[in-house]
């Protein structure tokens, strides 16, 4: 043991055996929430304003049930608030120039690490530490601080309760480095100012200010309509804004658990022609229940409606239709997987279609997620129907391939005008009936879904049948049949991406200038690709995805 404890300074005041240093040391609980960002930020900062780590180690209870990691410190006696504090008991003012010399070292502490991106999030006196016989000041405490990376949301609230900037007050979800002035100038030099804390006194509404403002101005900014969608999720009305008269959707979800925030993260994340766009969102409160109301686009007509008129018309869907709502699936997910994002439940009722223009536009995020590698996600997820194989076969670590197969699903619906599994009860049978179109599939496949799954003997050997002959009484194009059959892979590896399937044959006829709707209209944009749309695609296979006559106005080159 290198360190020995001497005794609590709000961390632990300890000293090294081999040099006789006096140090701190920073005691934390790594449980499934903390992700050693504290660790990993301060071994980047060196400068004379903020506090050094000196080493770092981890440490077990008896019974080894709690795992700690252990900041080793520099050790400095005193901070702020403590020597803030002394002056009103002795009944005096804190010198001017103390003032200013604290504060121009907070700020130039902060300017350090605005430099690099830091952004502390906590800044107040108690996190500030004092040499008394120096007057040396060094910012501390970085279990709260974050790089922050522009577009990506991040939670409101944070910080000590005394010291909020205003943007955090109204529950901003992406505010600048600059959050950290305000604490300064509002906060710290305020107080040292005044010899007391400036905003100490907590009314009722700021407690938890957001959802009361935005619920007494909601009323005010939308109009509700009918209702056009309904489920476990929440319910779906139709709205129009007052100032604008524009008409919009409103989702309006129950918050009961930390998830349900998460489909607000990932719609502000997007920015897609084919993926439904977020406007605004807010929150509404009742005597016993909390909802978040996401304000979206809206478009008239579901996938699930559009094919269901044409069966109820006794009609086929026009082949051009079909291959334009699956391309514009494809591209939809080509951009969520790109990012890390798997929607997790793909099937018509979540694929909007503009009637008129037959733009689609994917929506309901409501289980997204971004998926991890290595880290658990639950396998009881999505629609029955459109739920993946590995996802039947209890795989927990699972990749955006659900999706890809959810879309051959999908797909395979509208060549059939039914679902090619139907309306299985229960798991088992939806194993019976995916088993009755692609057969058994072999240990290897099986282990490709869910390499933790043992029970081989229990997967009967059913023999599949060929697809053609399933979707022979509809006669859809060949080219049809066989991409169905490069998207209904059971090893995940081999359905391929969204990308990749985007420059199937089957879709030859949109990249043909010629081509237009049945009723003369020209396609809706297909080709306009921005540069991280196609990160990492190799240059044939871009090639391959813009025809030649757009390549000027597709924005890639």
């Amino acid at each position: 043991m290198s360190h020995m404890a001497e005794r609590v300074t709000g961390q632990f005041q300890a000293k090294c055996l081999e040099t006789r240093e006096a140090v701190a040391t920073r005691k934390v609980l790594k449980d499934k929430r903390y992700k050693n960002r504290e660790l990993q930020t301060m071994r980047f900062l060196d400068h004379p304003n903020v506090v050094s780590l000196k080493h770092c180690f981890f440490s077990t209870t008896d019974d080894k049930d709690e795992l700690y990691l252990n900041l080793v410190l520099e050790y400095v006696p005193e901070t702020t608030y403590r020597v803030a504090r002394q002056y009103p008991k002795a009944n005096q003012r804190m010198t001017m120039i103390s003032i200013k010399l604290q504060t121009y070292q907070i700020f130039k502490a902060l300017a350090y690490i605005q430099a690099i991106g830091v952004c502390h999030r906590d800044i107040k006196p108690e996190n500030i530490l004092v040499n008394p016989h120096s007057h040396l000041l060094k910012l501390c405490d970085f279990e709260t601080s974050k790089v922050l990376v522009k577009g990506e949301t991040i939670i409101s609230y944070i910080c000590s309760r005394y010291h909020p900037a205003p943007e955090l007050i109204f529950g901003a979800t992406e505010y600048p480095i600059a959050t950290d002035m305000s604490f300064v100038e509002d906060g710290v030099l305020a107080e040292l100012l005044l010899g007391q804390i400036l905003h100490k006194r907590m009314l009722p509404e700021a407690v938890n200010p957001v959802p009361r403002l935005l619920q007494c101005t909601a009323k005010m900014r939308y109009e509700a309509g009918r209702v056009i969608g309904q489920g476990s999720f929440g319910t779906v009305f139709e709205a129009k804004c007052a100032e604008t008269g524009e008409t919009v959707a409103i989702k309006k979800v129950l918050l009961d658990e930390e998830d349900d925030i998460r489909e607000l993260q990932i719609l502000q994340l997007l920015d897609h022609p084919n993926v439904v766009s977020l406007k605004d969102f807010f929150f509404s409160k009742t005597d016993k229940d909390e909802h978040l109301n996401l304000v979206l686009e809206y478009v008239p007509e579901t996938l699930h409606h559009v094919a269901r008129s044409y069966r109820n018309a006794n009609q086929r869907m026009p082949m051009i239709y079909v291959k334009l709502y699956t391309y514009q699936i494809l591209r939809a997910l080509a951009y969520i997987h790109a990012i890390g994002v798997c929607h997790r439940d793909i099937k018509p009722k979540n694929i909007l279609v503009n009637p008129d223009t037959h733009q689609l536009k994917l929506c309901d995020f409501g289980i997204a997620k971004v998926l991890v590698k290595g880290e658990p996600s639950t396998f009881y997820i999505g629609t029955r129907q459109y739920r993946a194989p590995e996802l039947l076969f209890g795989a927990t670590e699972y990749t955006t391939a659900i999706d890809i197969w959810s879309v051959g699903c999908v797909l395979a619906e509208l060549l059939r005008e039914q679902r090619l599994f139907p309306a299985p009860k229960d798991t088992v049978q939806h194993v019976l009936e995916v088993l009755n179109v692609l057969g058994r599939p072999t240990d290897e496949e099986v282990v490709c879904m869910n390499p933790k799954f043992k029970q081989f003997e229990h997967i009967p050997p059913i023999k599949g049948q060929p697809l053609y002959k399933i979707f022979h009484k509809w006669r859809p194009p060949k080219e049809a049949i066989d991409l169905v059959s490069r998207l209904l892979r059971y090893s995940p590896n081999l359905r391929g991406t969204a990308l990749e399937a985007c420059i199937h044959p089957f879709f030859d006829d949109l990249r043909d200038p010629n081509t237009r709707l049945p009723d003369g209209r020209p396609l809706p944009p297909l080709f306009n690709f921005k540069a991280h749309e196609l990160k990492g695609a190799s240059a044939k296979l871009v090639a391959r995805l813009i025809p030649e006559h757009m390549l000027g106005s597709s924005g890639v080159t």
